[in-house]
């Protein structure tokens, strides 16, 4: 068996902070660039069925929500080229509040999650778009942006007021961070990327379960059907029903203040 030999990880003090010594500090721009989106008409809007319009309000951290979209024509989004988004494209808010409304905050990172869905860009969304894909991985670049180290620097750097900061491509690309050598970069990405999906998967397996039990509620203590003593549905195994102030319950229950427990 092969003995490997541990190697120490050497660390130096940089404008950012202490890094690993292999690593560099840039700015942004020199990898990527922050592309704006396309500035619509409201006559443009159209009906529900169409095309979605990702504005800020529909970057919902990490992904996009695209429930309460804007629409427009298809024949309008095919003439959009590059405001056309694409799977895994990262998307920041160029306008917001400041850090008193996290919810609205400016620089909110959230990520395209759909493979064949057709979705346009807004006005005030910035898409990043790595320019070097040699010294810059398109994986790392999303954790990077999205980290609180990152979030701080812009709700810093935002112009404006508390309640309507802004932040402009030129400003974000002008940050300051820190580059790994790419096989290290896309180790980072890697494993980062799997605790997501990780995450997801529980995410989805949790609101799989309040939903059975949401279901199950309604089923007990408001349909009730609860199990019987022969295990049958009560009320339409001919349970007796009485009235109340609340209109009908079982028979045996009563209705009083929770003060009382």
């Amino acid at each position: 068996m092969a003995i490997t030999e541990k190697r120490e990880t050497k660390f130096k003090d940089t404008e950012i902070g202490l890094i690993p010594e292999e690593w560099e500090v840039e700015d942004l721009g020199t990898f990527a660039s922050v592309q704006g989106g396309y500035a619509f008409k409201s006559s443009e809007f159209g009906a529900v069925g169409d095309v979605p319009v990702v504005k800020i309000t529909n970057l919902v951290p990490p992904n996009i929500q695209v429930e309460d979209c804007q629409y427009i024509s298809s024949e309008l989004f095919n003439n959009l080229g590059k405001w056309a988004l694409h799977h895994k494209d990262i998307l920041i808010s160029l306008t917001g509040s400041n850090v008193n409304q996290m919810s609205s905050v400016v620089g909110k990172v959230s990520r395209m999650q759909y493979r064949n869905k057709k979705l346009a860009l807004n006005q005030r969304v910035g898409r990043f778009i790595v320019k070097d894909k040699d010294k810059l991985d398109h994986d790392f670049l999303y954790y990077i942006v999205s980290s609180d180290f990152f979030k701080n620097k812009i709700i810093l750097s935002a112009k404006g007021s508390a309640n309507q900061a802004n932040i402009s491509p030129s400003i974000i690309q002008s940050q300051k961070i820190p580059v790994p050598p790419l096989p290290e970069q896309k180790s980072i990405a890697e494993i980062l990327s799997s605790l997501d999906e990780k995450i997801e998967l529980n995410r989805r397996m949790n609101k799989t379960l309040e939903e059975m039990g949401k279901a199950l509620f309604k089923r007990w203590f408001v349909d009730f059907e609860f199990p019987n003593e022969d295990g049958k549905p009560y009320k339409s195994s001919g349970g007796k029903m009485v009235d109340s102030e609340l209109g009908e319950i079982p028979e045996g229950w009563k209705v009083t203040f929770l003060r009382d427990y």
